[in-house]
């Protein structure tokens, strides 16, 4: 079930969205405030939105043949396309900006690739990625606590000593409070659990909840709750699992998110086969294949059909 973890790997970089700076030409204004338009949408959770202005500001600077707009587009195209769960979406994105991105631009697309690959389970080609930009420290420290966050998966994963990662990446928080605090707290939980120490892990996923909560951050609070979930799933506590479940739910239909939906969706059917729940379980099967696909979905419907109240 290690897949699961992998579903919000994005979450240390969601609010990464390129800034605009302070200073720019008239004849690139209008993407500049394209990019910001998105950038509050995103920072909304409102991702469809997200997506269209930053589409938008891709088509300008496109028209305007610059490079670094481009590039900052995309990046922020690939962002979106990951905290919707769309990874292929994400890939095109950022092997198209691969040719133009140079300097700190070139490094966020790199962490963001390597995020891509642990998702794919390819954790040598992550390690890669991260090579370079793990050399140094780059200037975005969005773009340096997302490439050692995901560095720490890559040790977890491969079988590598995962504590001299751990302790670079907590020592480069300097005891903050955001959503980079939240992520240490969910790599103890996966150590601990690891360990079959789920005590501790469970500890460590209350921190990184409450910290998710007190920011508003929707995608890291449903990421919380399904690594908790599974916890409880494993361990056969199936009410506890059920219930973490569906409040996770209940934010991934929020944000509309369809491979966390249908992950969510299929675990649940799981608890309710077993809980002699048939019907129900079934619809959730039902909607989870629909969301797979390519089809329209009927977001209300389904939200109706398999939430139990």
């Amino acid at each position: 079930m290690q897949a699961r973890f992998y579903l919000l790997l994005y979450a240390a970089l969601l609010a990464a969205c390129v800034s605009t700076p302070e200073q720019q030409p008239l004849d690139t204004l209008r993407g500049e405030q394209l990019l910001e338009f998105g950038a509050q949408a995103f920072r909304a959770d409102d991702y469809p939105a997200a997506a269209s202005h930053f589409g938008k500001a891709l088509q300008h600077y496109e028209g305007l043949d610059q490079p670094t707009g481009i590039v900052r587009s995309r990046i922020n195209l690939a962002e979106t396309a990951l905290a919707s769960g769309n990874s292929a979406q994400a890939d095109l994105h950022l092997q198209a900006a691969c040719p133009l991105a140079s300097g700190e631009m070139e490094l966020h697309v790199r962490v963001l690739q390597s995020t891509l690959a642990l998702q794919g389970g390819y954790y040598e080609q992550a390690r890669m990625l991260l090579e370079p930009v793990l050399a140094g420290r780059p200037q975005d420290e969005d773009v340096y606590h997302g490439a050692l966050a995901n560095r720490v998966e890559v040790a977890l994963q491969a079988d590598e000593d995962v504590t001299p990662w751990l302790a670079r990446y907590a020592d480069s928080l300097n005891n903050g409070q955001d959503r980079f605090a939240a992520r240490l707290h969910q790599l103890k939980a996966r150590i601990a659990s690891q360990a079959a120490d789920n005590e501790t892990a469970i500890a460590e996923l209350q921190q990184a909840l409450a910290i998710y909560e007190a920011l508003g951050d929707r995608p890291g609070t449903a990421d919380t709750l399904e690594l908790w979930a599974e916890i409880m799933f494993q361990q056969q506590h199936w009410d506890s699992a059920n219930n973490l479940f569906e409040r996770a739910l209940r934010i991934r239909l929020r944000l509309m998110s369809k491979q966390s939906v249908a992950a969510n969706l299929q675990r649940l059917a799981a608890i309710n086969e077993m809980h002699e729940s048939s019907q129900l379980a079934a619809t959730q099967h039902y909607w989870a294949e629909q969301l797979l696909t390519d089809r329209l979905i009927d977001w209300s419907a389904m939200q109706r059909e398999v939430l139990q109240h």
